[in-house]
């Protein structure tokens, strides 16, 4: 009669080691490979991947006259990033200066992202200009001076907005003039989605108060045509 034959302890404690080693591995390999289709994602030499990538974030057929895709960013699951410039881009691969003096700056993201409640909160006036932080390829300046807050309906949901004069840094650009901020709220929807879209001041040097800002990034009725290119709730 044959003895059964045991597997050796060694070779348990040896396998024991190996799971960790090889689940680290897969790891490593994973976010390589992310890293790789990121950088793929960023520095696209064609301006038709580009603005594809682009328009399938922002929900729309068609990049808005004068805009151009400046980069897209998606992170299976957690985020997606996508910017415009006004700068048509004048190279093949790697990053460009994007940015002449507007442009536009979109993420969705999973719920629980802080930089979002900063945003949001300051949008809804719970927050001061310097709580909010940096978001993406983007950074809000800390002197905003609010110049109307807002909402609209906006496809299924409802978008909320704050009209400023400031700063942002886009894409290592730094911009001064008119910087809205806006928030959208789908229905039964628990993602992040929000942005910024920014530009020259037609009044500079006049009080806020009683400048006239129609026309610009500051107008309502500006603001309602530009995002109605996109359509940024989930159908």
């Amino acid at each position: 009669m044959n003895e059964e034959r045991k597997t050796p302890v060694w070779v348990w404690i040896g396998l024991g080691c190996l799971i960790p080693v090889v689940l680290v591995a897969v790891l490593i390999g994973a976010a390589g490979f992310w890293g790789y289709k990121t950088v793929k994602q960023v520095t696209s030499a064609t301006p038709e991947e580009r603005a594809e990538r682009a328009m399938k974030i922002l929900g729309c057929e068609k990049i808005p006259e004068g805009y151009y895709p400046a980069f897209s960013i998606t992170v299976p699951f957690l985020a997606e990033f996508t910017m415009l410039g006004d700068k048509a881009p004048e190279f093949k691969g790697g990053k460009g200066d994007a940015v002449k003096e507007r442009g536009f700056f979109y993420v969705n993201s999973i719920k629980g992202n802080d930089d979002g409640k900063n945003l949001k909160d300051y949008v809804e006036g719970k927050a001061e200009a310097n709580e909010i932080t940096s978001q993406g390829g983007l950074q809000v300046g800390h002197d905003l001076e609010l110049i109307r807050r807002g909402q609209f309906p906006f496809g299924p949901g409802t978008l909320r907005y704050a009209a400023n004069r400031g700063s942002v840094t886009a894409e290592g650009k730094h911009v001064k003039g008119l910087v809205t901020i806006f928030f959208v709220e789908c229905p039964a929807d628990t993602r992040v989605r929000m942005g910024a879209w920014f530009g020259p001041d037609p009044r500079p040097g006049e009080p806020a108060a009683s400048a006239d800002f129609s026309g610009s990034q500051a107008d309502e009725k500006e603001i309602q045509a530009f995002l109605s290119h996109f359509s940024l709730c989930p159908k």
